[in-house]
């Protein structure tokens, strides 16, 4: 079941993971959810949502305070939280962007990124 998957994956986990309360927003097939990154290591990150929504197997996940977009793909789901693993380096939002990020800067202004 999920929790098996869930333990498998953890296992095959190689980086460290440190605990994190970041505000994020998750965006996935054209909605902006509130979330949290609850942990985080150099390949990943655990997301509590703040409502139980499907998600796209790759979204994008802006942690707020950073100024951060992290392109994801989702590795396990339980409930109201979620596994991603990173696909590429983070995305910084603040200043100039190029064209193809104005809308993630976009949604991190909504968020209330300065």
């Amino acid at each position: 079941g999920v929790i098996r998957a869930m333990s498998d994956y953890e296992d095959r986990r190689q980086d460290s993971r440190k605990p994190a309360q970041r505000r994020a927003v998750v965006l996935s097939g054209g909605l902006e959810l509130a979330a949290w990154i609850t942990d985080m290591s150099v390949g990943g990150l655990r997301l509590r949502l703040e409502r139980g929504v499907g998600l796209d197997d790759r979204v994008t996940v802006i942690e707020v305070h950073a100024a951060l977009a992290h392109e994801v793909e989702i590795v396990w789901r339980q409930g109201m939280e979620a596994g991603a693993k990173r696909r590429g380096p983070g995305l910084r939002l603040r200043g100039l962007v190029p064209e193809r990020l104005a809308p993630l800067r976009d949604a991190w202004k909504r968020a209330g990124g300065r």
